[in-house]
């Protein structure tokens, strides 16, 4: 079943159908009542794009999420990360938010990355919980310790769970799963002096 509030094409599909059907019907009707059945199609048409863009569905504030979190990594945008992140968040490493907030300015107060790059592999939702795997190419700034010692880019498989607040989703949970491919984990890297 299409959902008409995530993509435009099932109320798309139905203006050119309708319009369609207006060209076999065109001879059957004046000239005046053409014109003006006309605008089905076009209203048709344009419900489906402002439905699309109107309407931000979970799977669209999920990805938005996720973008949003990679960009404030990406500009070193601590105060945007903490809005991101819910007040009883816990991972394998960080026992609350306010640890994971304290290594996270520890970490982003010498410059860290230039470019990051999310992709979503898998999601699952079951409101108000959420489960998003994805993957995040980081490309290093050329200050950082990282880029100048080890390298100039890193892969990252990562597994977030999100809880929906209030109709605003927020990271409860991330979990590092693969760096470069290999399996990892958070304490892993928190050994590493970087």
């Amino acid at each position: 079943m299409f959902d008409i509030f995530e993509n435009p094409f099932a109320l798309s599909i139905a203006a050119v159908a309708a319009f369609i059907i207006l060209l076999m019907l065109r001879n059957l009707l004046t000239t005046k009542k053409y014109y003006l059945l006309l605008i089905i199609p076009i209203l048709l048409a344009a419900a489906a794009f402002a439905f699309d863009y109107l309407v931000q569905t979970d799977p669209e504030k999920i990805r938005s999420l996720i973008k949003k979190t990679a960009n404030a990594l990406e500009n070193e945008d601590i105060n945007t990360l903490e809005t991101l992140i819910s007040q009883n968040y816990r991972d394998s490493y960080h026992k609350t938010k306010k640890t994971l907030m304290r290594h996270l300015k520890y970490r982003l107060s010498k410059p860290l990355f230039k470019k990051n790059i999310a992709r979503i592999i898998e999601k699952q939702i079951s409101p108000p919980n959420a489960t998003v795997t994805f993957t995040i190419r980081a490309l290093f700034d050329e200050r950082s310790f990282v880029y100048q010692s080890y390298k100039q880019q890193i892969f990252a498989k990562l597994k977030a769970t999100l809880q929906n607040h209030n109709d605003k989703w927020l990271i409860n949970r991330f979990e590092l799963l693969e760096l470069d491919l290999q399996p990892v984990t958070w304490s892993n890297i928190a050994q590493e002096s970087w």
